[in-house]
């Protein structure tokens, strides 16, 4: 609910994206620590990785779809104004 807030006061507040730019820009700069710990747990989880593919893999594929056009909507519509 707070992230559809937030993206109703990115799209239609221009001062909110002032706001928000610094802390987006710190997100994007370490983006690559996020990544670790997803690396870390396929690692030390393998053994239900590799029971529950099929599931995991259809939920990751259907998510990337699913988000993938929903974010180039939201960004061109972003830098659209």
């Amino acid at each position: 609910m707070g992230m559809l807030i937030l993206l109703i006061a990115l799209i239609s507040w221009q001062p909110m994206r002032k706001l928000a730019a610094p802390a987006a820009n710190a997100l994007i700069n370490n983006l690559t620590l996020l990544f670790f710990p997803i690396g870390a747990g396929l690692i030390l989880e393998w053994h239900r990785f590799s029971q529950h593919g099929l599931a995991l893999m259809t939920a990751l594929v259907l998510g990337t779809i699913i988000t993938v056009p929903v974010v180039a909507l939201t960004l061109q519509r972003l830098l659209r104004k």
